[in-house]
């Protein structure tokens, strides 16, 4: 039967309980090594339940690092590993741990970080011995499944992507001459095949059965999810590559001619209709080219097409081409009194052209990445002797540390330095290299627009006919709009789509020169109404993970929370319900304000954001001024 001393030493360090377990501990010396019922040592539930100050002080005290111990035979090491506990996997490595030990079922210490499905303690492993290399990563274990298999069956498609970049083979077999693309083809998961078939794997490699991924995917009605990752690959269901007809070249040129010529027929077709179509005719048009760049002209079955092609850019540059035809050939011929106003309509509008070809160009800073694979590990390794190896401060994506302030675009692929948002009107984020610029456009736009506008006040009021004025002076509402639209009607729907984008645009500049002066970004300020400053979730970029998503679900269901919660925990929305006409329109909104980029500020709790930064404790706020000057000088 177990003594006392020996129960309160095991429930001491399960419970962190360290002036009870010290207390002990000096008393008889030998109860730091000494087991329980299940033959695990104080250091094993101290290491399992994460008691980083009871596991200092046994390990000071004499306790074995390398100890197995439970059903499992493994080390307290391996447990850390198990519940992804990177801090603690530090300290008993720098303690001697040995990180090669594998337990009862043939598992190492990089299969258990694997089957953790964090993606943290995965990167950090990989820096250790002996899985710093391509062959210790394609270690397997005793059915000859490596960790890349495993991350593939979870669907853990974060955990492939850091096996890939760390030099995973595709090409490795188990026991059953399964690969990986086999395992990822069980699962389901697209993202998995997507990114396993991008680093050249066999696509008709066969098991011992003879099936190929395909045959798998096919037999467990994961279909449709391998077609979808082989498409987005350029590829068809057999491997295949597709050829498409539209070449880049000729899309980019298709992108920015179409769309000028769809509204030019806009513009001159919509004046001949009665007033009464003419907005739904107009709102109709816009909306039907919308679909069909995304259906016929971009390919809507790769995600994020439109957003990651330069529609949006062309956008804003048939606006200002459109607005440059109507000024040189209508407006300005017939309005030469207006020096001034002209000179600065040209001013402005060449201060828009050159910033908006700058901030479409110009990168919008990148952040530092490692060079080599020594100099990542020693990174990796500094960051978690602080306790700093977090999504906060590490991107597992760019496997570098991220700077304070920075994000990681996944439509740039890469991680931008003081980053504000991604901007789809000039197809690049808005970072530290471009900002200044962006926000120059945008004022030299919004102080433009009413200049240009009062020209073509000018030109309708100094050359409208007065018997065109006569023929509409008794409509029963604005009757100086319906002359306008019967002499002129291009430019006068020019004018007013020109008026809608500068609403817009005064939206933007009071909520970028609001932020700037509170010394924040879009992104601080669409979050600071949920983390608060500066903060943030550390599973926030973790819902490509499906065995973490799985375990948090298991979880929060053992704690009494609802499927509705647990969803919108863990994805940020709601599962979807039946639909309403109030939430087919409340979609259609949310899809609006995504166009023209103010989600952010009404997303979640976005729209709490710069009111409560005037409570969040800023630690670069130096007041409006000081604000506005850094802005200008950095």
């Amino acid at each position: 039967m177990e003594t006392e001393p020996t129960r309160s030493v095991h429930r001491c360090a399960q419970c962190g309980d360290l002036a009870q377990l010290t207390a002990i501990v000096e008393e008889d010396p030998s109860q730091v090594n000494a087991r329980d019922a299940e033959n695990v040592t104080p250091l094993h539930w101290a290491a399992i339940n994460g008691h980083m100050a009871c596991c200092e002080f046994l390990l000071e005290h004499g306790a074995l690092v390398n100890a197995a111990g439970g059903d499992l035979g493994a080390t307290p090491l391996q447990w850390c590993a198990r519940n992804g506990q990177v801090g603690l996997m530090h300290l008993l490595l720098e303690r001697g741990a040995d990180p090669a030990f594998e337990d009862k079922q043939g598992f190492n210490m990089l299969h258990l970080a694997t089957h953790s499905s964090l993606i943290l303690a995965l990167v950090y492993v990989l820096q250790q011995e002996p899985f710093a290399t391509p062959a210790g990563v394609d270690l397997p274990d005793r059915q000859g499944h490596t960790s890349l298999m495993w991350a593939a069956f979870q669907g853990d498609a974060l955990s492939v992507d850091v096996l890939l970049k760390h030099g995973a083979s595709v090409d490795t077999r188990d026991e059953s001459g399964l690969t990986p693309l086999h395992w990822a083809a069980v699962r389901g998961s697209k993202l998995c095949i997507e990114r396993i078939a991008s680093y050249g794997a066999d696509l008709h490699a066969v098991d011992h059965e003879g099936k190929t991924a395909r045959d798998m995917a096919e037999e467990l009605q994961t279909l449709p999810a391998y077609d979808s990752a082989l498409y987005a690959l350029g590829r068809d269901t057999h491997g295949h590559l597709v050829h498409r007809i539209i070449g880049p070249r000729t899309l980019r040129f298709l992108l920015f001619v179409l769309p000028f010529a769809w509204f030019g027929a806009l513009f001159y077709g919509v004046p001949r209709l009665p007033w009464f179509l003419a907005t739904p005719a107009f709102c109709a048009g816009v909306a039907a080219m919308h679909l069909a760049m995304g259906l016929y002209v971009l390919d809507w079955r790769i995600p994020n097409a439109m957003k990651k092609s330069p529609y949006f850019l062309s956008l804003l540059s048939l606006s200002l081409g459109w607005v440059f035809l109507m000024w040189t050939v209508e407006v300005a011929p017939n309005t030469r009194s207006y020096l001034v106003r002209h000179t600065l309509v040209g001013v402005l509008l060449s201060t828009v052209i050159g910033t908006l070809g700058w901030c479409a160009t110009v990168s919008p800073g990148r952040c530092h990445t490692p060079a080599s694979p020594a100099e990542r590990q020693a990174e990796v390794n500094l960051l978690a002797s602080r306790g700093m190896l977090t999504s906060m401060s590490y991107c597992m994506h760019c496997l570098a540390r991220r700077p304070l302030r920075s994000k990681h675009c996944h439509l740039c692929n890469t991680c931008i330095p003081r980053h504000d948002h991604h901007c789809p009107w000039i197809a690049n984020c808005v970072g530290l290299g471009n900002h200044r610029p962006f926000i120059v456009m945008v004022a030299a736009a919004e102080a433009g627009i009413p200049v240009y506008l009062s020209l073509v006040y000018q030109y309708f009021r100094d050359n409208l006919p007065s018997n065109v004025w006569v023929q509409h002076r008794d409509r029963f509402v604005v009757p100086w709009l319906f002359a306008a639209a019967d002499f002129h009607g291009p430019l006068l729907c020019c004018s007013l789509w020109i008026l809608l984008v500068d609403v817009w645009l005064l939206i933007l500049l009071v909520m970028q020169l609001a932020q700037i002066s509170r010394q924040l970004t879009t992104l601080e300020a669409s979050n600071v109404g949920r983390y608060g400053f500066m903060g943030g979730r550390g599973d926030t970029n973790m819902t490509a993970q499906a065995g973490f998503i799985e375990q948090q679900t298991e979880r929060m269901v053992a704690a009494g929370m609802r499927r509705e919660d647990i969803h919108q925990q863990l994805h940020g929305c709601a599962h979807r319900r039946k639909r309403t006409l109030c939430g087919v329109c409340t979609s259609m909104g949310a899809a609006l304000l995504s166009i023209v980029g103010l989600d952010l500020y009404t997303r979640g709790k976005g729209g709490q954001g710069l009111k409560r930064s005037r409570a969040a404790a800023n630690p670069f706020d130096k007041g409006a001024v000081g604000n506005c000057l850094g802005m200008l000088s950095h």
